[in-house]
């Protein structure tokens, strides 16, 4: 049983002659010496500058060339003292910094992987040894965790004269269903890299300052939110910013050994070169059209208590009963893991709170008398509380002791956090960098033809090992929107001519769908009742600020 998810945004579609998102071209035209509106502005002019100020909040959390060639550099080293443990020892990144959409100082995930050999060591003895081996041999602080639900090695090295930065690293051993997840949101990433990159960093960037991306303390981990955003682009926007990959016909024959791993099947389209050709949009939406519309539809639109977020289907929704999900307050289900939920560790306070602030963003947003880097600065203002409660089940019982009825049990909604006083224009510092001419977004590069879908097992190091690695050399222009990512990097799993990421910002905890912050017995049970906390709930009250969709 599939739903289909509803947008109230506006149809109309804004763009110059040239067929370019109208917020890029114009916010463009008008530089950097643009006076601030004296009064509300145009929904053109409030989203075109919303454009440019997120490519603007952006550039301080983006990595640095020293930071890739580190990372690369501690990879390689990482990788020769595995195969002291078995030759034939591979180290591949996955995850964030291997998909596109980490940011600065993010840790780095590495898979290692090692075919079966004749001693039959287990991934918690893997981990034990190889830990014990990196202790001994490098500077780094080694935590080995061979128990673990998943086992896994935990390196940290703390900042030098030589790296000023600490170098931190989660090494786990076979995990090839990571891989494949990197490799389908790295295609994404690349489908349309200004609008669906952007979104996804800026994101994360208001996820962590907003206290909101720990599953550890109740909220959603940032592979969660990556989620939420592929499913808005895909599903939610009409037109559709993204195609649905795994529903992408194959153009070659398949054997069920090239899209089955584990007993998931992993199989998503991947040939960029084809793809490039036969998918173009028809969504001309600017950025800051699209992150507008992406908080108002998760404030008010969204069905929290009845449906669950399955991009791979159709509809982009299906029942939270298709997989035993009633009990868990959020349901975002993982893109190959059929019926694995990634939001299971958030709870009934974590999603109130993670649905308040989406209000609070939407109701910030919606304001067109303030400059739009302003809005942004006030909407990523650090939050020191932490999580909102939820009101108790009991309190949505009358005085009779009987259940409200239905339809004022559905109205309920998070308490909106006060928003904040504008900060001093003084006391923000967001670089203003000069943009580039119009069109706002560099054009895709040639991609070299990768052939057929490779086997799900196939996964292997580039087979160039530069000594730099090529995106370093390939710097973002200061000011640009995210681009292209470049070339691969020889950590990634990837065949040679695919891309890796480029971005990157804050030491966020990275979580992916691997995540063991909680298991499914740590997680609260539901009261029947909290469906009236989280159910189909249009905020009652009037927004003080206007309706960010109304054009005027």
């Amino acid at each position: 049983m599939s739903r289909q998810p509803r947008s109230h945004a506006c149809d109309e579609s804004v763009s110059d002659a040239s067929g370019a998102p109208a917020g890029g071209a114009r916010a463009h035209a008008s530089g950097a010496d643009v006076p601030p509106p004296s009064g509300p502005v145009s929904y053109e002019r409030h989203t075109a500058d919303m454009t440019r100020a997120l490519v603007d909040f952006l550039a301080p959390f983006l990595p640095t060339d020293d930071e890739y060639r580190q990372k690369e550099a501690t990879r390689r080293q990482l990788r020769e003292l595995a195969r002291q443990i078995h030759p034939a020892a591979q180290l591949l990144a996955f995850g964030s910094m291997a998909n596109g959409f980490a940011l600065r100082y993010s840790d780095m995930d590495l898979c290692c992987l090692i075919p079966p050999d004749s001693e039959g060591r287990t991934a918690s003895e893997l981990v034990e040894e190889l830990g014990a081996l990196i202790r001994r041999s490098t500077s780094f602080t080694v935590l080995s965790l061979p128990h673990a639900r998943i086992p896994i090695i935990k390196i940290r090295r703390a900042p030098t004269p030589d790296v000023p930065f600490e170098v931190a690293c989660d090494i786990g051993f076979n995990n090839e269903v990571a891989l494949e997840n990197t490799h389908l949101l790295l295609t994404y990433a690349r489908l349309d890299p200004p609008r669906l990159r952007t979104l996804v960093l800026f994101l994360k960037v208001w996820a962590k300052r907003r206290k909101l991306n720990s599953p550890f303390t109740g909220t959603l981990s940032s592979y969660g939110y990556t989620l939420l955003v592929l499913f808005f682009l895909m599903h939610v926007k009409q037109p559709a910013v993204l195609p649905n990959l795994q529903r992408w016909p194959s153009d070659t024959p398949l054997a069920r050994e090239d899209v089955m791993l584990g007993g998931h099947n992993v199989y998503f389209y991947d040939n960029m070169d084809a793809l490039s050709h036969a998918w173009h949009s028809a969504n001309a939406e600017s950025v800051g059209e699209l992150l507008i519309d992406f908080f108002r539809y998760f404030s008010r639109d969204f069905h929290y208590a009845r449906d669950a977020i399955s991009m791979r289907t159709e509809g982009g929704l299906v029942a939270k009963e298709m997989h035993g999900w009633s009990a868990d307050f959020l349901c975002i289900e993982d893109p190959f893991q059929r019926g694995y939920n990634v939001a299971r560790t958030v709870t009934k306070d974590g999603l109130y709170t993670i649905r308040g602030e989406f209000m609070r963003a939407s109701r910030l947003l919606a304001n067109r008398s303030v400059r739009a880097p302003q809005l942004l600065a006030d909407l990523c203002a650090e939050r020191e509380d932490g999580l909102t409660r939820a009101p108790d089940a009991a309190a949505q019982r009358n005085n009779h002791g009987r259940s409200r009825s239905l339809h004022r049990m559905a109205s309920a909604t998070p308490e909106m956090p006060v928003l904040p006083s504008s900060l001093p224009w003084d006391g923000f510092s967001l670089p203003m960098m000069p943009m580039p001419p119009a069109p706002l977004w560099p054009p895709m590069p040639p991609v070299p033809d990768p052939g057929a879908r490779r086997s799900a097992r196939s996964h292997s190091e580039s087979s160039s090992d530069p000594t730099v690695p090529q995106q370093i050399r390939l710097g973002m222009q200061g000011g640009e929107p995210p681009g292209p990512a470049p070339p691969a990097w020889p950590g990634l799993a990837m065949p040679p001519g695919e891309l890796a990421p480029r971005l990157q910002g804050l030491a966020l905890d990275e979580q992916h769908w691997r995540t063991d912050a909680a298991d499914e017995e740590d997680i609260p049970a539901r009261d029947e009742a909290d469906e009236a906390v989280f159910g189909m709930s249009p905020d009652p009250r009037p927004s003080p600020l206007g309706d960010p969709l109304r054009r005027s």
